[in-house]
């Protein structure tokens, strides 16, 4: 059952990765870019849940529950109140319209 529209009450941007000059992809190549804004669920991982996951510093580390989108993969970053997160840990279920992600906050 995909998540109901008040439940999504934050907004992300996701950022994918953008091929470099030479076409290539990978650690070398490419810029991310901003992509699609969505509403989102967006909460802090706090205290035994954070040190399961093996969160060194528990207030730089988010869940991120969202519908599900061909666009956020594995590798996409996301932006949220003016902070870039890597992804962590990836859970999508298309039949169920669902994704939710572990991030963890990356300075730039």
């Amino acid at each position: 059952m995909a998540y109901s529209s008040d439940f999504l009450k934050d907004k992300i941007t996701i950022q994918n990765r953008t091929a470099s000059r030479d076409g290539a992809f990978g650690r070398e190549g490419g810029q991310f870019e901003d992509g699609a804004t969505i509403h989102a669920n967006v909460k802090w991982v706090k205290g035994i849940k954070a040190l399961h996951e093996g969160a060194v510093d528990a207030y730089d580390t988010v869940m991120v529950r969202c519908r599900w989108r061909e666009d956020l993969k594995r590798e996409s970053r996301i932006k949220w109140k003016g902070r870039t997160y890597q992804i962590q840990s990836f859970y999508d279920d298309y039949e169920a319209n669902e994704m939710q992600l572990t991030c963890v906050e990356i300075q730039k």
